[in-house]
C-alpha cells in the first residue's frame, strides 16, 4: 500500500475530473492511504555530547563522564592557538600523552578524522581518541600549558544504553508555541532527575539563552517522572528555520553521563492564518468552509483533502482532494469550495476527514487546520 503526502497530490493521485475553471481535484487510488504531514521532525536518537571549552594559558584540565562501555570515542577539534593531540588520562590510569600516537598498552590510539565525511564542517585541526574497554568514570582531557582559544569536545559510547532522543515542533509554525521535548532512556527504563537544557539558534545562527526542560507532567511532556522532559517558546521568531541543540546530564547507579542532540524547524512568515474550518453535506457533495486572517495580500491555493476518519489502528485511507487557486486581499477573507460527489464515489455517504490548507504562494507558507463530515444519506 502506498502511502501519499498532501505535498504530493498533484503528482501521485491517479485519477481527476474537471471542476471549475480555476480550480482543479481529484480521486485517490484504490488502496492509497492518507499520511497526515509530520508535527515534527524525526527525533534524533544520541549517545553523545557535545562541549566547547575556552582555553587560556594554564588552563585546568576538562573532565568528561562515561558510563564505560565497548569502545569511547572522543573527538577533539581545536581553534585558535589551541595545539592539536591533547592527553587523555582515563579513570582506571590508562593514559594517552599529548602528541603520542597510543597507550603504552595499545588500547588507547589517536586516529586522524576527516571532518568532511563526518559532516562536521568545522575548523582547525581534528583528531580522534579511541578508548577500547572504556571503564566508567571521569576521563581527564589536558590541553597544553600554552593553548589558547578553544577546543570542541564530541565524546561518543556507540554501545551505550543511554540514550536522549529529542525534537521540536511544529515542523512548519506561524503564530503557535514551539514545543521542545526531549526523552531520556538507559535501555528500556526512564532516566529522571536530570538536567535537560534547549537552546534556538535563529536563521543567522544567532544562539539564545538556554530554556530549562523539565519532567514534570506539565509542559507536554506526558507523565511526571517518566523521562520525557518538556518546555516550550512563545512569541514571534524571525522567519526561516531555526536550529534548536539539547543538552542533558544527569547520574544513574553507573555513573554520570550527558548526552547532546539536535532539532530543528521552519517558522513561516505567517502570510495569513486559517482559523477553524467547517463541512456541510449537500445534494452536490461537500462544501468546506474556513475564515483566514490574511496579512499579507498575494496569491494563495486553498485546498481540501477528504479521507476516511481513522480506523482502530489510526490509519486512514484517501478519498478525494480539491485546491483553488485565489487572490486574497489583506484582512479577514471567508473561503469555500466543493468537493465533487463525483470524486468521492462510493464514500459520499461516509463519514470523512478533512485535511484544510491555506498555501502562500508569493509569500511561502501553510496554515493547516482539520474538520470532520458526518455519515448521512447524502
Amino acid at each position: 500500500m502506498k502511502t501519499t503526502r498532501p505535498a504530493l497530490l498533484a503528482s501521485l493521485l491517479l485519477a481527476s475530473l474537471p471542476l471549475a475553471a480555476q480550480d482543479s481535484g481529484g480521486s485517490f487510488a484504490p488502496g492509497e492511504a492518507y499520511v497526515p504531514p509530520a508535527e515534527h521532525a524525526p527525533e534524533r536518537v544520541s549517545r553523545a555530547y557535545v562541549r566547547t571549552v575556552p582555553l587560556a594559558r594554564d588552563s585546568a584540565p576538562i573532565e568528561v563522564p562515561s558510563l564505560g562501555s565497548a569502545r569511547l570515542l572522543v573527538w577533539t577539534v581545536a581553534s585558535g592557538d589551541a595545539p592539536a593531540s591533547p592527553a587523555l588520562r582515563a579513570p582506571g590510569g590508562r593514559s594517552l600523552p599529548s602528541g603520542a600516537a597510543r597507550s603504552a598498552d595499545g588500547t588507547v590510539r589517536r586516529i586522524a578524522v576527516d571532518t568532511t565525511e563526518l559532516g562536521l564542517g568545522l575548523p582547525g585541526a581534528q583528531e580522534a581518541i579511541e578508548v577500547r574497554a572504556a571503564e566508567a568514570g571521569a576521563y581527564v582531557i589536558e590541553p597544553a600549558a600554552a593553548a589558547k582559544g578553544a577546543l570542541t569536545i564530541v565524546v561518543a559510547e556507540p554501545d551505550s544504553a543511554l540514550t536522549l532522543a529529542a525534537h521540536a515542533g511544529p515542523l512548519s509554525r506561524t503564530d503557535q508555541p514551539v514545543a521542545l521535548v526531549a526523552t531520556l532512556r538507559d535501555g528500556s527504563e526512564a532516566v529522571t532527575g536530570a538536567r535537560v537544557v534547549a537552546r534556538l539558534a535563529s536563521p543567522a545562527g544567532r544562539a539564545g539563552a538556554e530554556i530549562v526542560l523539565l519532567d514534570d507532567g506539565r509542559r507536554g511532556d506526558g507523565a511526571a517522572d517518566d523521562g520525557v522532559y518538556g518546555g516550550s517558546v512563545e512569541g514571534a521568531l524571525e522567519p526561516g528555520f531555526w536550529s534548536v541543540r539539547f543538552d542533558a546530564e544527569g547520574e544513574t547507579v553507573r555513573g554520570a553521563f550527558a548526552r547532546t542532540t539536535s532539532s530543528g524547524f521552519m517558522s513561516e512568515p505567517g502570510a495569513a492564518v486559517l482559523s477553524k474550518a467547517s463541512a456541510t453535506a449537500t445534494a452536490d457533495g461537500v462544501r468546506v468552509a474556513a475564515r483566514a486572517d490574511v496579512r499579507v495580500a498575494g496569491r494563495f491555493r486553498y485546498e481540501v483533502v477528504a479521507a476516511t476518519t481513522p480506523d482502530a489502528d489510526g490509519k486512514q485511507q484517501g478519498v478525494a482532494w480539491v485546491e483553488s487557486p485565489r487572490t486574497l486581499a489583506a484582512g479577514a477573507q471567508a473561503l469555500e469550495l466543493t468537493i465533487p460527489r463525483a470524486l468521492l464515489g462510493d464514500r459520499a455517504s461516509d463519514a470523512l476527514f478533512l485535511d484544510v490548507r491555506l498555501v502562500g504562494l508569493d509569500a511561502p507558507g501553510v496554515s493547516r487546520t482539520t474538520a470532520e463530515v458526518a455519515a448521512s444519506k447524502r
